[in-house]
């Protein structure tokens, strides 16, 4: 195991390096100004000592090696060309455990009700509980979550006025991003599990404990369920990337205080500095996610072990 997380560890650094230079160059080759707007031009005086605080008057590559070096030796990632007061760590510290926070629960509710709606289905193959879960999971998969989070605003916050339509200091005000981040993952997790306890449920060892007359639901929790999961458990590192990049969108609508808003106005501002740490911060929370994801796969299938990982 200490092998394994040694191998990830250093293929990590080699990721994001490869990840953080291509953002990198491909902001800076973008076009538009971080200091002037539509509104007005920023004084030729100011603009260049801007430039020299930032260090954009070096060449591209020295601006990107200034960068790692700040962050190798002082964890630094540079301070924001919009809010000038505040630095891309202070940033990070105050948006990040909202986002978090969102993404955690919205895979929660994606797992509990993918799992309970794909074991029914797959329990009862062929039957109206069969057919009505696959249904919904046709639609959650078809339906992006802006449009999910638009159709849920206008019905719970609108129409019905049980939920507020924006908002993050209470309770109520989590539900609806939440959900509206979850269901398209739930409809995935669904179909992925009814394919793996249709798999899994012919097996000799399922029959054997039907035979011993054990309960339907003792027989796939207890042991259908360990083998069923495995097809969940593999998409759980691609669910949690597209979660990540979803809210983004569903952070925007919702007004949440999270690092996806600073990360779309950061790339419409051309806020280089912004834009290069909220993508240093996404790619290291994803890779150590699919790390834990392949750490569980191992303790799920005793047929892969850390040396074939």
């Amino acid at each position: 195991m200490i092998a394994f997380l040694v191998r990830r560890f250093l293929w990590m650094i080699v990721t994001l390096l490869v990840i953080t230079s291509v953002s990198w160059f491909m902001i800076r080759w973008a076009p538009g100004d971080p200091f002037n707007d539509e509104l007005r031009a920023v004084d030729p005086a100011v603009r260049t000592q801007l430039e020299r605080e930032y260090r954009l008057d070096k060449t591209i590559p020295q601006q990107y090696f200034y960068w790692l070096k700040d962050i190798f030796t002082e964890g630094k990632l540079g301070r924001s060309m919009k809010s000038r007061d505040k630095t891309v760590n202070e940033i990070i510290a105050q948006s990040l455990p909202v986002s978090l926070a969102l993404g955690s629960l919205s895979l929660l509710i994606a797992v509990y009700l993918g799992l309970a709606t794909g074991l029914i289905a797959g329990a009862r193959q062929n039957t109206v509980w069969d057919y009505s879960s696959m249904s919904m999971a046709i639609l959650g998969i078809s339906l992006p979550s802006f449009v999910l989070a638009s159709g849920l605003i206008w019905v719970f916050a609108f129409e019905l006025d049980w939920f507020p339509a924006a908002g993050w200091s209470k309770l109520k005000q989590v539900i609806l991003p939440a959900i509206a981040l979850a269901l398209p993952y739930a409809a995935y997790i669904s179909r992925l599990t009814r394919v793996g306890l249709l798999e899994v449920i012919g097996q000799d060892y399922i029959r054997t404990a039907e035979a011993k007359g054990l309960a339907e639901h003792v027989v796939i929790i207890k042991h259908a369920l360990r083998g069923a999961i495995l097809p969940v458990v593999s998409f759980m590192g691609p669910a949690a990337a597209s979660i990540a990049v979803g809210s983004l969108v569903v952070e925007k609508i919702f007004f949440i205080p999270g690092l996806g808003q600073f990360f779309v106005k950061g790339a419409i501002n051309r806020d280089y500095y912004l834009v290069m740490g909220t993508v240093l911060v996404y790619s290291m929370l994803l890779y150590v996610f699919n790390i834990l994801v392949d750490m569980a796969y191992v303790a799920l299938d005793p047929r892969v072990n850390f040396e074939t990982e």
